[in-house]
């Protein structure tokens, strides 16, 4: 294996330091490497750490301090000794075993077959509280002689108590409340914090969703020249929300108890994971292990779905020129956003859809009267039509996108300047190395228990990567699951019957929670129909917002079983239902509750009357 070396300053003469240890072959061991670091991003308060090891006393510390290269004895004490009481000490701590001493008077300490190597003049010592560990490194530091060469294997094993794979909603929010439980968290990360949903998904699609709300209709002869300035300036607004966003996820993973590896993760069996980050290979080793790696974009096995200027959201998301014409494959949430944002910023738009209705999992009701919505917006739709292939034949000199398709038995084409696939997303399993380790799959993700558990104790998976729900909040509860299951493997939570709404952000909006009109009748279930109308709302004509409705569905006794909302501030609304369904409420509770007035809620007082 290949060794990193390097200089330590030595804090002890001692000729053999275990000498007097060597008898408690087999002891628990704390071995703690302190590196001097000068970049403000690395450091962490030595004092902080010193306060966490103070909790158990007689705990056995190996310091080694390593020298920064070119920097002199002299020099290295004199800075340690000024920052001492400050944020200029990154430390990595490992639990360890004490297993013997070599022939060379090196201390060998093991930890699952790795060793970790200090060189024969380190100091030792069994402190009891925390002001004599202060006093001691202050000493040593005095005192320090000399300094010595010293290795370490490129490949180290550390033991926590969680792993998790995967830094988005999901996994960043886990992470927070392990740490805030007393676990010793290691999060995994191998692209951007914040994962899809604030890098590529929900945050950058709803900054552009506001600013093209800001826009008054377009005119039938388009918005002209000054649109394209108009979406570079929405692109750089989203840019910068999305930074903000992701230092303040940045800042949540420096919580005490976390540490992030940047890095591409694998099983190495089934309770470690080896990370390869860019200089080079971790390893980590837990009983409990949450997968959380999110979902990538799903292509058509048609010909050209890769061709140029066909896109995912992620490349939408970041052109700066307008396109005069889109042709949007895939008539889902993240389809019809796109149709709805560029549609507004004046774009030709064109979704093709391969289900009967767009919104294929919504309300068949609210998803007709949404698509007919957005056709007199301009959108043009083509719905139980199946793309067949994608090719740019040349037109004047001038690059176009054709998209063939077949619908109602008959070929036609669409023409674009740009074509959106958006027909969905897959579980992302790539490089995890789930077989070897006998994690059970299937074509939609990794199979997964109420509790979240994989067919292997101890391995959890999260968030897309199940396919259960591919929504951003759904992964941040089911993280709740499983960490619950993991604090309290007898608890009696689980995902059953969790209530979790789900939004569309066009223009109008669109908001679901519980169950749909089609799969009560597929199962049989009696409900009963109570709506109401946005047009009959005071607020809704105020806002010029008077296109929608509110449909909540119960038993005869009024159980809520599902509700669907269409129109302004849909994504807000649907909570309040959600929160009754939770409590185990009823649509009377609703009716018997007061609502301000004006406000669009009185629209779900009207319908729980109706």
């Amino acid at each position: 294996m290949e060794k990193i070396q390097g200089k330590a300053i030595v804090l002890d003469i001692s000729e053999k330091p275990m000498a007097n240890y060597n008898k408690e072959n087999g002891t628990e061991r704390v071995v703690l490497t302190f590196q001097y670091v000068t970049d403000d991003s690395q450091k962490e308060n030595l004092q902080t750490l010193l306060e966490r090891l103070s909790k158990n006393t007689k705990r056995t510390v190996i310091l080694n301090l390593a020298s920064a290269e070119g920097d002199t004895l002299a020099q290295k004490i004199e800075s340690l000794q000024a920052k001492i009481g400050e944020s200029t000490i990154i430390c990595t701590t490992y639990i360890a075993q004490i297993k013997e001493l070599n022939d060379e008077g090196y201390t060998a300490i093991k930890s699952e077959g790795h060793t970790y190597r200090s060189f024969n003049r380190s100091y030792i010592g069994i402190y009891e509280d925390e002001a004599d560990v202060l006093q001691s490194l202050h000493d040593r530091l005095m005192n320090a002689i000399e300094v010595g060469d010293y290795e370490w294997a490129e490949k180290e094993r550390k033991v926590v108590d969680l792993i998790i794979i995967g830094a988005g909603p999901g996994g960043y929010e886990t992470a927070v409340r392990a740490a805030k439980a007393g676990l010793q968290v290691v999060v995994i990360e191998k692209e951007h914090l914040g994962g899809t949903c604030l890098n590529a998904g929900c945050i950058p699609t709803k900054c552009l969703c506001h600013s093209a709300e800001g826009l008054p209709p377009t005119p039938p002869q388009g918005r002209g020249e000054g649109t394209s300035n108009y979406l570079a300036e929405a692109i750089a607004r989203k840019n910068e929300v999305v930074e903000k966003l992701k230092a303040g996820v940045a800042q949540l993973m420096k919580t005490p108890g976390i540490t992030l590896v940047e890095g591409e993760a694998r099983f190495a069996d089934q309770h470690s994971v080896e990370v390869k980050t860019d200089s080079s290979i971790l390893n980590f080793q837990s009983e409990n292990i949450i997968i959380a790696t999110g979902s990538v974009t799903k292509f058509l096995p048609i010909p050209g779905a890769h061709a140029e200027g066909v896109m995912t959201s992620t490349e939408l998301l970041n052109l700066t020129t307008l396109p005069q014409r889109l042709a949007v494959i895939g008539g889902g949430v993240i389809g019809l956003e796109f149709a709805s944002i560029f549609q507004a910023l004046g774009t030709q738009v064109t979704v093709i859809e391969f289900c009967k209705e767009v919104l294929p999992n919504f309300d068949r009701d609210l998803a007709k009267r949404l698509r007919t919505s957005l056709k007199k917006r301009g959108i043009e739709f083509h719905t139980g039509a199946a793309a067949k292939a994608i090719s740019s034949p040349a037109q004047g000199g001038e690059k176009v996108l054709q998209v063939e398709l077949e619908e109602k038995g008959k070929l036609q084409s669409v023409e674009a300047d740009v074509v959106l696939m958006a027909v969905g997303r897959a579980a992302n399993l790539n490089s995890l190395n789930l077989a070897d380790v006998g994690i059970e799959t299937t074509p939609r993700g990794i199979v997964v228990d109420v509790h979240m558990q994989t067919n292997v104790p101890g391995i959890y998976a999260i968030g897309d990567v199940n396919g259960l729900m591919q929504l951003a909040h759904a992964a941040s509860a089911q993280g709740k699951v499983a960490l619950a299951n993991i604090l309290n493997p007898s608890s009696q939570g689980g995902w059953e019957g969790a209530i979790i709404p789900a939004a569309v952000f066009t223009v109008p909006e669109a908001a679901m929670v519980g169950q749909t009109e089609e799969q009560l009748e597929s199962a049989g279930t009696e409900y009963e129909t109570h709506k109401a109308m946005y047009r009959a709302n005071g607020k809704a004509l105020a806002m010029e917002a008077e296109d929608g409705l509110v449909k909540i569905l119960t038993d005869k006794d009024g159980k809520i079983l599902g509700c669907h909302i269409l129109g302004a501030h849909a994504s807000d609304l649907i909570h309040e239902v959600a929160l009754a369904m939770r409590l185990g409420g009823t649509i009377h509770d609703i009716a018997d509750t007061v609502h301000a007035h004006p406000s669009l809620s009185e629209i779900l007082l009207a319908a729980a009357e109706a």
